[in-house]
């Protein structure tokens, strides 16, 4: 009778070995599940992603892998086996590709987003300890990390002011203008600035430079003089109108998560072309618009000013802030009254004239609470008026030539505010009395930088560096209410948060 000899296959043996290996990881799972729920982590497992991650954090773009060991060749009792030398020219190929396959994966999970952590059978079987030390590091650094914006046309820092106080982490900004800047820079220290024009800079140069993968909303207000009511009689193109396509462009290179828009109310319809194609080219990227005009006085900023507002989420809805102020107090919706001047300034001092603090120093040791002096025909205007009065009350001698005749035209200059009202739109000509309603309710004088900054919502803090008026005026008048960017910032990070915890 014959015996049959059977000879062992050291690839197939050894394959059979790997098989085994791959099975009980199980064992990784159990034991890091333990970690997990040891330091009161929500998680889920395995999660349909790139690689087959065991663990993701919930409510967090944080996965975790459990390795075995053996896969990257590191168990050397098995690598140095007769199974594994008697081809190992085909079992150094096989591991060596799961290496590069999963640093493939790690970076394509992370160029979506994701923080990737892996750790190996021996690290969570043999070093308890540690594993459990990097497990709550990772868990701490989840508590402490804040959602990332990046600000194109930041000005002079009041949308970025917002962003930081609803809870993001501004890591760039991108404004042109030298003269802004310095403000910018001056209050926000920590964020990287641009100062370029948007037109010659390209998603990626920002986020080489900010040194991230991903962001997770842009935000932006493109300059919208072109779609103004101010500039509506000038029927000559706006070279500005363009920027808006811009930031549609960064939005494509960059992939954030959100987008968050804001501008005059007249680009639904003067710049419609151009909003329609902002809209068209994100929603062709995923992002879901919501869209709107809004009242500032609503949300707390003592200032009668109407903005477009466009909110968009990457395959989710963001609702539009919540109303917190009406015109009546109202209680049953939990509404308070609109703030009006003497909410915002009542409690200011008198100010100093811009001659009086150029001969002191300059306008910033002084706080920027500073006023223009006035002509005498000024003065002599606002002392006709009282209180709450526009150019229509004054007597004909004293009205400027192109009103003399006829109320027409516009009526909000040479207007004096009234305490119990909220004040009307803070323009760069917050400190000229002929180019808005800007005039005091009881003093001979405009209001002064500091008081226009108050009513915009910037903090009496907030550093304007610069020495001429009229660039702290220009960057007063273009800025988002910092009051509402928050508001507005934080409707943004509420969608998102619900989003992640599913």
């Amino acid at each position: 009778m014959r015996t049959k000899i059977l000879f062992e296959n050291p690839t197939q043996k050894m394959s059979e070995r790997m098989k085994r290996i791959k099975s009980s990881g199980s064992k990784i799972e159990r034991e890091m599940e333990s970690f997990l729920k040891k330091l009161n982590v929500s998680y889920q497992k395995q999660p349909k992603l790139l690689g087959r991650p065991d663990f993701r954090i919930r409510g967090t773009k944080v996965l975790i892998f459990c390795d075995s060991a053996f896969w990257y060749g590191k168990k050397e009792k098995e690598t140095k086996g007769t199974a594994f030398n008697k081809n190992k020219e085909f079992w150094m190929g096989k591991l060596n590709y799961n290496r590069k396959r999963d640093e493939r994966n790690n970076r394509a999970l992370r160029k979506l987003g994701w923080s990737v952590n892996r750790f190996s059978d021996d690290d969570v079987l043999k070093k308890r300890e540690k594993t459990l030390r990097r497990l709550g590091r990772i868990v701490s650094n989840i508590k402490n990390k804040r959602p990332t914006a990046i600000d194109l046309f930041c000005g002079g820092g009041g949308l970025t002011l917002g962003l930081k106080k609803a809870g993001f982490e501004v890591l760039a900004g991108v404004e042109l203008n030298s003269k802004i800047t310095k403000t910018y820079a001056a209050n926000h220290k920590e964020v990287k600035l641009f100062e370029k024009d948007v037109r010659n800079l390209t998603g990626k140069e920002i986020l080489e430079k900010i040194g991230v993968d991903k962001v997770d909303l842009i935000a932006g207000c493109p300059p919208c003089q072109g779609f103004s009511s101010l500039t509506s009689k000038y029927k000559r193109e706006d070279p500005r109108n363009d920027l808006a396509i811009e930031m549609a462009r960064i939005v494509e290179e960059i992939k954030p998560n959100m987008v968050m828009m804001e501008n005059v109310p007249r680009i639904r319809f003067k710049g419609k072309p151009v909003l329609d194609d902002f809209i068209s080219r994100i929603e062709k990227r995923g992002y879901v618009v919501n869209q709107g005009v809004l009242r500032m006085e609503d949300y707390g900023v003592p200032q009668a000013r109407r903005r477009f507002v466009l909110l968009a989420g990457k395959g989710f809805k963001i609702n539009l802030p919540e109303q917190t102020h009406s015109r009546r107090s109202d209680e049953k919706n939990k509404l308070k009254p609109w703030l009006t001047l003497r909410d915002a300034i009542g409690k200011m001092k008198a100010p100093v004239t811009l001659s009086e603090a150029n001969r002191k120093g300059n306008p910033k040791i002084f706080n920027w609470h500073v006023i223009r002096d006035l002509k005498e025909i000024s003065i002599k205007r606002l002392k006709a008026m009282k209180a709450g009065e526009s150019r229509r009350s004054l007597p004909k001698k004293l009205r400027p030539k192109c009103h003399s005749k006829s109320n027409k035209g516009f009526t909000n200059v040479y207007g004096r505010l009234s305490w119990n009202q909220v004040p009307p739109t803070i323009t760069s000509g917050c400190t000229s009395p002929c180019m808005g309603r800007f005039g005091h309710p009881d003093e001979t004088r405009t209001i002064s930088v500091r008081e226009a900054a108050l009513i915009q919502t910037f903090p009496k803090n907030y550093v304007f560096d610069t020495e001429h008026i009229a660039v702290a005026c220009d960057l007063l008048g273009n800025a988002l209410p910092p009051k509402f960017a928050e508001k507005a910032a934080k409707a943004c990070l509420n969608s998102f948060l619900k989003v992640e915890k599913h």
